[in-house]
């Protein structure tokens, strides 16, 4: 179910404290941290994040056709616990982000909902760069989602009750991946699965009845693959540190349902420093899923195949403790 893209405005700002090892602000979109045995204590290392963003506008007494007032509110939570006792490393990582937007006398809607917890286990073999790993993943949403992005069952009062559209393990997408990882140097790690585990899973039987998330088949609630999956993590730094890029590309192909079409999820954040902990944070997701249907053109009369794409920028004020 695609979400509207957060609203964009010069008046963005973000709150966000954390305490993570790994010297840099994860937010909730951003996925488990790379294996590495550099500059990793022995142990369990364990950090959280809070934060906040806020967007306004007020026009009094508009010229006609220069817009409405709209006020935009979210928040974001993360929390990691990391071990690593010799070769053994095991990240976990917990995201909740949520955002509204109001615009002129219209409703609250949800501009992005998104719950994740991401783990990943790996054993180095002997002192080389290959490990034995394991990848497990849950996507879902939080909140309970009405009509197109209502957050109430009754958004007007003189008009009638919205459908339910989504709500929390409908849909949710379980991913578990056992393989191998290849990591050639600080800024690459490469994991490759032969046999992955995917469910779909939507847990309300009036949403599953819609057909809306598996066209195939209407009524189904839970749709288990098998499958391949490739992914590549990429993070670096460049002009002495103020540019900060990172990416994940996740390619999954489904052996018992068209294998010949490719899941897609690609993340990619970039950070631009300002001044110290104050920088300007640019991110894209992007994600396609020939077996999950999206509402193209924002129309909720008109779900289909097509790409999804998620961007959010933020003016970010990071405090590491």
């Amino acid at each position: 179910m695609i979400k509207k893209t957060l609203l964009t405005t010069a008046t963005a700002f973000a709150l966000v404290f954390t305490s993570l090892s790994a010297q840099k602000v994860l937010d909730a979109k951003e996925n488990v941290q790379e294996i590495s045995t550099k500059d990793v204590k022995e142990g369990w290392t364990k950090g959280g994040a809070i934060g906040l963003d806020f967007s306004w506008l007020l026009l009094i007494n508009p010229r006609i056709g220069s817009g409405d007032s709209r006020v935009g509110f979210g928040g974001l939570l993360n929390y990691s616990a990391n071990l690593k006792d010799g070769k053994l490393i095991w990240n976990n990582r917990f995201g909740l982000q949520l955002a509204v937007v109001k615009v002129g006398d219209e409703p609250y809607t949800k501009a992005t909902d998104v719950l994740q917890i991401t783990s990943q286990l790996g054993r180095q073999i002997g002192d080389g760069k290959w490990y034995l790993a394991a990848l497990g993943d849950l996507q879902t949403q939080f909140l309970p989602t009405y009509g197109k992005n209502y957050l109430s069952e009754k958004p007007f009062a003189d008009k009638p009750k919205q459908p339910l559209s989504g709500k929390l393990f409908a849909p949710a997408i379980l991913k578990f991946a056992p393989g191998v990882l290849y990591k050639p140097d600080a800024n690459w790690t490469i994991l490759y699965s032969p046999v992955a585990l995917k469910a779909v899973i939507v847990a309300d039987d009036s949403l599953a009845a819609s057909g809306q998330f598996f066209p195939y088949e209407k009524g189904k609630t839970v749709d288990f693959q098998v499958g391949s999956e490739l992914r590549f993590d990429y993070s670096n730094k460049f002009f002495n540190d103020r540019l900060i890029y990172t990416s994940t590309l996740d390619l999954y192909s489904n052996y018992l349902r068209t294998p010949q079409n490719i899941a897609v999820e690609w993340y990619n954040s970039l950070d631009f420093v300002l001044f110290k902990n104050i920088s300007l944070n640019f991110k894209t997701d992007w994600f396609y899923d020939h077996n999950l249907l999206v509402y193209v053109g924002g129309d909720t009369n008109k779900p289909g195949r097509n790409l999804f794409i998620r961007n959010t920028f933020l003016l970010k004020y990071n405090h590491l403790f």
